[in-house]
């Protein structure tokens, strides 16, 4: 049971044991690094903002990602996922980042000078949404209380210049039963969550945290202290509980295991059965690995060469967020790197199950991964390309190279018409003029491709200039990121090629994580650059 600070209403909420234990110990900091699809937002920092914002009548706090269309994308519904179970209704207990009515604000401490980013709850308090990637900045203000999401992702020196010396809070507060704000261990308190590691890309500095962490034996005295206050409350024993609360720094790292009773036996045998090792060990086991070696793309690195800072807000101020929020009016008019007036190049790759597309466009003599759309069945390929149609509409430069997988050029086995002719049909009846960059058969060899997309990914002084360099929209484009960082290198038959076994190895739903993006890539750099190599020379080391 989890008791409403507001009225004496009880709601019952299904917790696992980490949520359970972060709840009850109620640790001024709590750091989790947890698997994938253990309930880290919705059950961890979605109960955790609320409560403060209950305790704390009036204060603010915030909640910090990477990326701002990411939080309103997928963080914040999720927020707002929890929020719901515990009982928050949308626009009666709280209201997202619009004005909310003035008998609410009678109590808020510090009023925000808009509130296109903050959210307010109905007792004054509210959560200011700061991101990476825009100008919503926490500079100037005062935070009572935080939740950062996805730490690996952020730098930790904007983590500690922007956010946490915000972290300053008003102390003094005294609530309408007589508690100070300085006492409860919500304030200036803050959560984090994130997953596991992979590989030198990751920001590690939540790792500073475990070395100061709470043994776990003196979190569950806490958690049969608050046991006992439940049963005789008395004052004192609860500004003891508090006082050990604001000193205890909780670190849990959590595997999807401790899940197991809401996903059920099943989704375990399956991602055992489905994912290769690595997967299983990074997404499940919650275990940090090393960087995949020997990658087929030796020279990526997402520090240099993808990017999460052109996102057009002001599209999003235009379109207002509550028709944003609602799915209406995201088309590329949203993204900062898109160019109306050069056309757009895609790599189709073709599947039973899944079709995948990756948009990119050229100038500057640098290759833009501007967004990849994928469709899993029941959707189809005519799904596929209709969502590029509909997202790609204000192009106002209308011609498109295709480059697709030369197995999408047969004819169809329930119809005359190829994958390719499909994909033609629909662009051209949305006035797009196409030209086909590969309409022979031909593949490129996993040799070749090696050679050119290594090209085009090098970055150090002595590349060869001939051939453009890469950058990627880490927000779009998180699939083919992905796909492409994670895509091992192996001795086929005759000579190396890249190693494709995810694609039989992973589950439908989760085929996403698997090749396909990268091939896409492939075939845009591959077929465009395969002209500017010298011979037979491979200057790449494996």
């Amino acid at each position: 049971m989890i008791a409403l600070a507001q009225d004496t209403k009880q709601i019952e909420v299904y917790r696992n044991k980490p949520q359970l234990i972060m709840s009850a110990a109620n640790t001024r900091y709590k750091i989790i690094k947890g698997g994938r699809r253990l309930g880290k937002t919705t059950g961890m920092v979605a109960p955790t903002l609320k409560h403060n914002m209950e305790s704390m009548p009036g204060s603010s706090g915030f909640f910090a990602g990477k990326s701002y269309r990411k939080i309103l994308d997928h963080l914040l519904p999720e927020v707002i996922s929890g929020w719901k179970m515990l009982g928050w209704v949308e626009d009666e207990d709280f209201v997202v980042c619009k004005t909310p009515p003035k008998s609410w604000l009678k109590n808020t401490i510090v009023r925000p000078r808009t509130f296109d980013h903050f959210i307010t709850a109905k007792n004054g308090s509210g959560i200011h949404l700061i991101s990476f990637d825009h100008s919503s900045s926490s500079n100037g203000l005062s935070m009572d209380h935080g939740a950062i999401d996805e730490a690996k992702q952020l730098d930790p020196v904007r983590v500690d210049s922007e956010l946490l010396k915000t972290m300053s809070g008003h102390a003094s507060i005294v609530n309408e039963d007589g508690t100070c704000w300085r006492d409860l261990p919500g304030h200036t308190g803050l959560i984090i969550t994130q997953d596991s590691y992979y590989g030198k890309r990751d920001f590690r500095w939540i790792d500073r945290y475990a070395d100061s962490a709470t043994a776990y034996k003196d979190l569950l005295e806490i958690i049969l202290l608050q046991m006992k206050l439940q049963k005789d409350f008395n004052m004192p024993l609860q500004r003891y509980i508090w006082k050990k609360q604001r000193e205890a720094t909780m670190f849990l790292t959590p595997s999807t295991l401790e899940n197991l009773a809401f996903l059920g036996i099943d989704y375990f045998k399956n991602a055992y059965r489905n994912s290769s090792l690595i997967e299983f060990r990074t997404s499940i086991l919650n275990e940090d690995v090393p960087e995949i070696e020997n990658g087929f793309y030796t020279y990526l690195d997402e520090s240099i060469h993808g990017y999460s800072d052109k996102s057009n807000y002001s599209r999003i101020e235009t379109i207002g967020l509550d028709r944003y929020r609602a799915g209406k009016g995201r088309d590329c008019q949203l993204d900062k790197d898109w160019r109306a007036d050069l056309p757009l190049r895609i790599g189709l790759d073709y599947g039973t199950t899944w079709n995948w597309m990756l948009v990119m466009q050229l100038y500057g003599h640098v290759y833009w991964g501007l967004k990849n759309f994928t469709a899993q069945s029941p959707s189809k390929l005519e799904d596929l390309v209709r969502e590029f149609c509909a997202y790609y509409k204000p192009h106002v430069h209308r011609v498109i190279y295709i480059y697709d997988d030369p197995s999408g050029h047969r004819e169809k086995t329930n119809t005359t018409e190829s994958d390719i002719e499909t994909v033609i049909t629909i662009l051209v009846a949305n006035d797009w003029e196409v030209i086909r960059g590969n309409d022979h058969n031909a593949y490129i060899p996993h040799k070749t491709k090696y050679r050119i997309v290594n090209y085009v990914l090098d970055s150090r002084d002595e590349r060869d200039e001939r051939f453009p360099t890469f950058q990627i929209n880490q927000n779009n484009c998180y699939e083919t990121l992905w796909s492409m960082s994670k895509a091992p290198i192996k001795q086929g038959q005759k000579d190396f090629e890249k190693d494709k076994t995810s694609e039989t190895n992973l589950p439908a739903d989760e085929q996403w994580r698997a090749t396909h993006l990268s091939d896409c890539f492939d075939m845009i750099v591959g077929y465009e650059c395969e002209h500017l190599l010298d011979g037979d020379d491979i200057t790449f080391s494996i």
